[in-house]
Protein backbone atom coordinates (compact mmCIF):
# COMPACT_ATOMS: atom_id res chain seq x y z
CA UNK A 1 0.00 0.00 0.00
CA UNK A 2 2.58 2.41 1.02
CA UNK A 3 3.34 4.91 -2.04
CA UNK A 4 -0.24 4.24 -3.56
CA UNK A 5 -2.18 6.14 -1.85
CA UNK A 6 -1.35 9.85 0.16
CA UNK A 7 -3.56 11.30 3.11
CA UNK A 8 -3.80 14.51 4.16
CA UNK A 9 -5.40 16.71 6.92
CA UNK A 10 -7.17 19.84 6.33
CA UNK A 11 -5.70 22.70 8.37
CA UNK A 12 -7.22 26.23 8.65
CA UNK A 13 -8.54 25.18 4.61
CA UNK A 14 -4.93 23.91 4.34
CA UNK A 15 -4.35 20.53 2.83
CA UNK A 16 -1.17 19.16 4.95
CA UNK A 17 0.48 15.98 3.80
CA UNK A 18 0.55 13.44 6.56
CA UNK A 19 3.68 11.45 7.14
CA UNK A 20 3.22 7.22 7.30
CA UNK A 21 3.76 6.54 11.14
CA UNK A 22 6.43 3.69 12.08
CA UNK A 23 4.97 2.70 14.81
CA UNK A 24 4.54 -1.28 14.87
CA UNK A 25 0.99 -2.19 14.07
CA UNK A 26 0.94 -5.99 14.82
CA UNK A 27 -0.13 -6.24 18.41
CA UNK A 28 -2.53 -3.17 17.72
CA UNK A 29 -4.23 -4.09 14.57
CA UNK A 30 -4.71 -7.73 16.13
CA UNK A 31 -6.60 -6.38 18.70
CA UNK A 32 -8.40 -3.91 16.60
CA UNK A 33 -9.62 -6.50 14.36
CA UNK A 34 -10.76 -8.49 17.35
CA UNK A 35 -12.57 -6.05 18.93
CA UNK A 36 -14.08 -4.65 15.52
CA UNK A 37 -13.64 -7.53 12.83
CA UNK A 38 -15.74 -5.46 10.09
CA UNK A 39 -12.12 -3.63 9.63
CA UNK A 40 -11.31 -6.91 7.81
CA UNK A 41 -14.85 -8.69 6.62
CA UNK A 42 -18.56 -7.86 7.37
CA UNK A 43 -20.61 -10.15 9.74
CA UNK A 44 -17.37 -11.74 10.99
CA UNK A 45 -17.32 -13.16 14.74
CA UNK A 46 -13.94 -13.53 16.23
CA UNK A 47 -14.18 -16.93 18.56
CA UNK A 48 -10.41 -17.11 19.24
CA UNK A 49 -7.11 -15.73 19.76
CA UNK A 50 -3.45 -16.95 19.52
CA UNK A 51 -5.33 -20.01 19.19
CA UNK A 52 -2.95 -23.05 19.86
CA UNK A 53 -2.39 -25.47 16.81
CA UNK A 54 0.02 -28.04 15.60
CA UNK A 55 1.49 -25.33 13.89
CA UNK A 56 1.58 -23.01 16.08
CA UNK A 57 -0.68 -20.23 17.68
CA UNK A 58 -2.44 -18.19 14.87
CA UNK A 59 -3.79 -14.83 15.30
CA UNK A 60 -7.11 -14.67 15.27
CA UNK A 61 -10.30 -17.35 14.84
CA UNK A 62 -14.00 -16.34 13.43
CA UNK A 63 -16.97 -17.34 11.95
CA UNK A 64 -19.02 -15.43 9.11
CA UNK A 65 -22.51 -15.85 8.84
CA UNK A 66 -22.73 -19.39 7.37
CA UNK A 67 -20.73 -20.86 10.27
CA UNK A 68 -17.24 -20.88 7.48
CA UNK A 69 -13.90 -20.87 9.72
CA UNK A 70 -11.81 -18.03 8.93
CA UNK A 71 -8.40 -17.76 10.04
CA UNK A 72 -6.75 -14.34 10.50
CA UNK A 73 -3.15 -13.48 10.38
CA UNK A 74 -1.67 -10.32 10.90
CA UNK A 75 2.06 -9.13 9.66
CA UNK A 76 3.70 -5.97 11.03
CA UNK A 77 5.08 -5.61 7.29
CA UNK A 78 4.37 -6.08 4.01
CA UNK A 79 2.88 -9.53 3.38
CA UNK A 80 4.62 -12.20 1.33
CA UNK A 81 4.19 -15.70 -0.10
CA UNK A 82 6.04 -16.80 3.21
CA UNK A 83 2.55 -15.30 4.91
CA UNK A 84 0.36 -17.24 2.71
CA UNK A 85 2.45 -20.48 3.42
CA UNK A 86 1.99 -20.16 7.22
CA UNK A 87 -1.95 -19.31 6.85
CA UNK A 88 -2.50 -22.41 4.82
CA UNK A 89 -0.61 -24.64 7.89
CA UNK A 90 -2.80 -22.49 10.72
CA UNK A 91 -5.96 -23.42 8.48
CA UNK A 92 -5.41 -27.23 7.53
CA UNK A 93 -4.94 -27.31 11.40
CA UNK A 94 -8.20 -26.29 11.97
CA UNK A 95 -9.68 -28.08 9.52
CA UNK A 96 -8.29 -31.19 10.94
CA UNK A 97 -8.68 -30.14 14.11
CA UNK A 98 -10.59 -32.78 16.44
CA UNK A 99 -14.04 -31.89 16.94
CA UNK A 100 -14.11 -31.70 20.80
CA UNK A 101 -10.63 -29.73 20.76
CA UNK A 102 -11.64 -27.28 18.41
CA UNK A 103 -15.00 -26.83 21.20
CA UNK A 104 -12.42 -26.53 23.71
CA UNK A 105 -10.49 -23.41 22.50
CA UNK A 106 -13.67 -21.61 21.45
CA UNK A 107 -15.33 -21.66 24.66
CA UNK A 108 -11.79 -21.14 26.67
CA UNK A 109 -12.02 -18.03 24.69
CA UNK A 110 -15.71 -17.05 24.85
CA UNK A 111 -15.68 -17.70 28.60
CA UNK A 112 -14.10 -14.77 29.59
CA UNK A 113 -17.01 -13.09 29.04
CA UNK A 114 -19.65 -15.17 29.53
CA UNK A 115 -21.32 -15.91 33.02
CA UNK A 116 -19.56 -19.06 35.05
CA UNK A 117 -23.06 -20.53 35.05
CA UNK A 118 -23.42 -20.64 30.78
CA UNK A 119 -22.18 -22.27 28.41
CA UNK A 120 -20.94 -19.92 25.60
CA UNK A 121 -20.90 -22.45 22.94
CA UNK A 122 -25.00 -22.50 23.45
CA UNK A 123 -25.06 -18.54 22.70
CA UNK A 124 -22.58 -19.36 19.63
CA UNK A 125 -24.73 -21.95 18.41
CA UNK A 126 -27.78 -19.74 18.41
CA UNK A 127 -26.12 -17.08 16.39
CA UNK A 128 -24.32 -19.78 13.86
CA UNK A 129 -26.53 -22.73 13.97
CA UNK A 130 -24.73 -25.79 12.11
CA UNK A 131 -21.07 -24.26 13.30
CA UNK A 132 -20.22 -27.70 15.00
CA UNK A 133 -22.32 -29.80 12.74
CA UNK A 134 -19.37 -30.62 10.46
CA UNK A 135 -17.03 -33.42 11.10
CA UNK A 136 -13.04 -32.81 10.86
CA UNK A 137 -11.40 -32.14 7.31
CA UNK A 138 -15.08 -31.46 5.94
CA UNK A 139 -14.88 -27.83 7.59
CA UNK A 140 -14.90 -24.51 5.37
CA UNK A 141 -11.85 -22.65 6.32
CA UNK A 142 -11.30 -19.23 4.46
CA UNK A 143 -7.94 -16.65 4.90
CA UNK A 144 -7.36 -13.26 5.88
CA UNK A 145 -3.93 -12.25 5.44
CA UNK A 146 -3.39 -8.27 6.94
CA UNK A 147 -0.64 -6.87 6.48
CA UNK A 148 1.03 -3.24 5.66
CA UNK A 149 1.66 -3.60 2.07
CA UNK A 150 1.89 -6.32 -0.39
CA UNK A 151 4.74 -7.92 -2.14
CA UNK A 152 3.99 -9.18 -6.01
CA UNK A 153 4.57 -12.15 -5.32
CA UNK A 154 1.20 -12.89 -2.74
CA UNK A 155 -0.79 -11.59 -5.69
CA UNK A 156 0.37 -13.97 -7.81
CA UNK A 157 -0.33 -17.58 -5.25
CA UNK A 158 -3.42 -16.01 -4.30
CA UNK A 159 -4.38 -15.77 -7.39
CA UNK A 160 -3.49 -19.24 -8.05
CA UNK A 161 -4.88 -20.56 -5.20
CA UNK A 162 -8.41 -19.49 -6.20
CA UNK A 163 -8.14 -19.96 -9.75
CA UNK A 164 -7.21 -24.01 -9.04
CA UNK A 165 -8.19 -24.64 -5.84
CA UNK A 166 -11.15 -24.76 -3.48
CA UNK A 167 -9.65 -21.85 -0.90
CA UNK A 168 -10.27 -18.31 -0.60
CA UNK A 169 -7.30 -15.94 0.65
CA UNK A 170 -7.68 -12.89 0.55
CA UNK A 171 -4.65 -9.77 1.44
CA UNK A 172 -6.34 -6.79 3.75
CA UNK A 173 -3.57 -3.91 3.39
CA UNK A 174 -3.43 -0.63 6.66
CA UNK A 175 -1.06 2.25 6.31
CA UNK A 176 -1.02 4.11 9.80
CA UNK A 177 -0.98 8.12 9.44
CA UNK A 178 0.20 10.41 12.99
CA UNK A 179 -2.30 13.61 13.01
CA UNK A 180 -0.19 16.93 14.32
CA UNK A 181 -1.81 16.77 17.49
CA UNK A 182 -0.59 13.33 18.24
CA UNK A 183 -3.85 11.06 17.17
CA UNK A 184 -3.66 8.27 14.37
CA UNK A 185 -5.59 7.77 11.57
CA UNK A 186 -5.68 4.18 10.30
CA UNK A 187 -6.42 3.96 6.55
CA UNK A 188 -7.75 0.85 4.70
CA UNK A 189 -7.13 0.11 1.40
CA UNK A 190 -10.10 -1.06 -0.67
CA UNK A 191 -9.93 -2.97 -3.46
CA UNK A 192 -12.58 -4.82 -5.92
CA UNK A 193 -12.18 -8.09 -4.14
CA UNK A 194 -13.99 -6.43 -1.01
CA UNK A 195 -16.92 -6.25 -2.94
CA UNK A 196 -16.61 -9.30 -5.11
CA UNK A 197 -16.19 -13.21 -4.27
CA UNK A 198 -13.30 -14.76 -5.36
CA UNK A 199 -13.31 -17.48 -8.37
CA UNK A 200 -13.51 -20.01 -6.22
CA UNK A 201 -16.62 -18.78 -4.31
CA UNK A 202 -18.37 -18.31 -7.65
CA UNK A 203 -17.32 -21.71 -8.86
CA UNK A 204 -18.14 -23.41 -5.79
CA UNK A 205 -21.86 -21.36 -5.64
CA UNK A 206 -21.94 -22.49 -9.36
CA UNK A 207 -21.48 -26.32 -8.83
CA UNK A 208 -23.23 -26.58 -5.55
CA UNK A 209 -26.76 -24.40 -6.17
CA UNK A 210 -28.48 -27.35 -7.72
CA UNK A 211 -27.21 -29.92 -4.72
CA UNK A 212 -28.48 -27.02 -2.14
CA UNK A 213 -31.89 -27.18 -4.04
CA UNK A 214 -31.27 -31.40 -3.43
CA UNK A 215 -30.77 -31.66 0.19
CA UNK A 216 -34.09 -28.89 0.46
CA UNK A 217 -35.85 -31.58 -0.68
CA UNK A 218 -34.75 -34.11 1.03
CA UNK A 219 -35.39 -31.93 4.60
CA UNK A 220 -39.21 -31.23 2.90
CA UNK A 221 -38.14 -27.37 2.56
CA UNK A 222 -37.86 -27.62 -1.66
CA UNK A 223 -40.50 -25.44 -2.37
CA UNK A 224 -40.09 -22.51 0.29
CA UNK A 225 -36.38 -22.80 -0.51
CA UNK A 226 -36.54 -22.44 -4.15
CA UNK A 227 -39.49 -19.21 -3.57
CA UNK A 228 -36.36 -17.89 -1.89
CA UNK A 229 -34.04 -18.42 -4.65
CA UNK A 230 -35.95 -17.59 -7.47
CA UNK A 231 -37.19 -14.26 -5.82
CA UNK A 232 -33.28 -13.28 -5.69
CA UNK A 233 -32.75 -14.45 -9.09
CA UNK A 234 -35.58 -11.51 -9.93
CA UNK A 235 -34.79 -9.04 -7.76
CA UNK A 236 -30.81 -9.59 -8.95
CA UNK A 237 -29.27 -9.99 -5.51
CA UNK A 238 -26.17 -12.54 -5.35
CA UNK A 239 -26.32 -15.67 -3.72
CA UNK A 240 -23.35 -17.02 -2.07
CA UNK A 241 -23.91 -20.81 -1.70
CA UNK A 242 -22.41 -23.56 0.73
CA UNK A 243 -23.41 -27.17 0.89
CA UNK A 244 -25.69 -26.22 3.59
CA UNK A 245 -27.18 -22.38 2.95
CA UNK A 246 -27.55 -19.53 1.27
CA UNK A 247 -26.61 -15.72 1.74
CA UNK A 248 -28.06 -12.79 0.04
CA UNK A 249 -26.20 -10.42 -0.29
CA UNK A 250 -26.66 -6.80 -2.19
CA UNK A 251 -25.27 -6.58 -6.23
CA UNK A 252 -22.75 -3.54 -4.90
CA UNK A 253 -21.40 -5.41 -2.01
CA UNK A 254 -21.14 -9.15 -2.83
CA UNK A 255 -19.78 -9.68 0.93
CA UNK A 256 -22.48 -7.89 2.90
CA UNK A 257 -25.03 -10.00 4.23
CA UNK A 258 -28.94 -9.10 4.03
CA UNK A 259 -30.10 -12.66 4.55
CA UNK A 260 -28.63 -16.12 5.83
CA UNK A 261 -31.32 -19.20 4.90
CA UNK A 262 -30.44 -22.71 5.88
CA UNK A 263 -32.03 -26.37 3.71
CA UNK A 264 -30.93 -28.41 6.03
CA UNK A 265 -33.01 -28.82 9.10
CA UNK A 266 -36.88 -27.23 9.05
CA UNK A 267 -36.46 -24.25 12.08
CA UNK A 268 -37.46 -25.37 15.11
CA UNK A 269 -40.71 -24.82 16.83
CA UNK A 270 -42.79 -23.85 13.88
CA UNK A 271 -41.27 -25.21 10.77
CA UNK A 272 -39.87 -22.94 7.79
CA UNK A 273 -36.31 -22.00 6.43
CA UNK A 274 -34.45 -21.39 9.16
CA UNK A 275 -33.37 -17.40 8.62
CA UNK A 276 -31.57 -15.06 10.03
CA UNK A 277 -31.67 -11.13 8.89
CA UNK A 278 -29.19 -8.91 10.65
CA UNK A 279 -30.75 -4.99 11.47
CA UNK A 280 -27.61 -3.69 9.74
CA UNK A 281 -27.82 -5.17 6.12
CA UNK A 282 -30.77 -3.97 4.30
CA UNK A 283 -30.66 -0.37 6.27
CA UNK A 284 -26.98 0.01 4.62
CA UNK A 285 -27.71 -0.20 1.09
CA UNK A 286 -31.56 0.52 0.75
CA UNK A 287 -34.33 3.01 2.08
CA UNK A 288 -35.51 1.71 5.13
CA UNK A 289 -35.06 2.67 8.62
CA UNK A 290 -35.33 -0.01 11.23
CA UNK A 291 -39.45 0.77 12.10
CA UNK A 292 -40.19 -0.26 8.47
CA UNK A 293 -37.57 -3.30 8.19
CA UNK A 294 -39.70 -4.66 10.96
CA UNK A 295 -43.43 -4.00 9.76
CA UNK A 296 -42.41 -4.91 6.26
CA UNK A 297 -40.15 -7.95 7.49
CA UNK A 298 -41.16 -8.75 10.34
CA UNK A 299 -38.62 -10.07 13.37
CA UNK A 300 -34.51 -9.07 12.30
CA UNK A 301 -31.76 -9.44 14.16
CA UNK A 302 -32.99 -13.33 15.41
CA UNK A 303 -33.49 -16.62 13.96
CA UNK A 304 -36.75 -17.50 12.39
CA UNK A 305 -38.67 -19.67 10.41
CA UNK A 306 -40.26 -18.68 7.14
CA UNK A 307 -42.50 -21.50 5.08
CA UNK A 308 -45.65 -21.10 3.35
CA UNK A 309 -47.59 -17.86 3.73
CA UNK A 310 -45.25 -16.23 5.93
CA UNK A 311 -42.30 -16.66 3.77
CA UNK A 312 -44.60 -15.46 0.70
CA UNK A 313 -45.56 -12.41 3.13
CA UNK A 314 -41.72 -11.80 3.56
CA UNK A 315 -40.80 -11.50 0.05
CA UNK A 316 -43.54 -8.98 -0.56
CA UNK A 317 -41.68 -6.74 1.77
CA UNK A 318 -38.06 -7.96 0.44
CA UNK A 319 -39.55 -6.79 -3.28
CA UNK A 320 -40.09 -3.29 -1.71
CA UNK A 321 -37.39 -2.66 0.05
CA UNK A 322 -34.71 -3.87 -2.48
CA UNK A 323 -37.12 -1.58 -4.90
CA UNK A 324 -35.59 1.40 -3.46
CA UNK A 325 -31.98 1.33 -2.99
CA UNK A 326 -29.94 3.92 -1.43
Amino acid sequence: MSGSIGVWQVREGIPVWLVGSTVSLERDLETWIETQPQLVQADLKIVGRQVKTEAGRLDLLGLDMQGRWVVVEVKRDRLTRDAVAQALDYACCVRVMPLAALKERVRAYLSAGSPVETDPLDALVQERPDVFDEEADTRDVDIILVGMGRDPSLTRVCGMLAAQGQLSVRAVQFEMFELGSGERVLVRELTDSDREETPTQVRQAAWSREALLERARQNGLYDDFAKLIGAADELGLHKRITNRSVMLAPPADRRRCLLVSYADKPFQPGGGLATYIPAEGLGEFYDVDEAELQRLLGPVATWRGLGGAELDRFLVGLREIVSNPR
